[in-house]
């Protein structure tokens, strides 16, 4: 039985590694959209800037 304790707390803290990996993975996707949109909004502004006026 001492086996498939050592087995269960391998998998355990493998899959707590991999649940941290994922929320920092999250964060970074959600900063990165974040970042991208605040980018497209300041784009558009100076696009409509640039536009000649008629």
């Amino acid at each position: 039985m001492m086996g498939a304790d050592v087995a269960m707390e391998g998998l355990r803290e493998r899959a707590t590694f991999m649940r941290e990996s994922l929320q920092k993975s999250q964060e970074i996707t959600d900063n990165m959209v974040s970042i991208l949109g605040s980018f497209d909004h300041r784009l558009s502004a100076l696009e409509s800037a640039m536009r000649p006026t008629q």
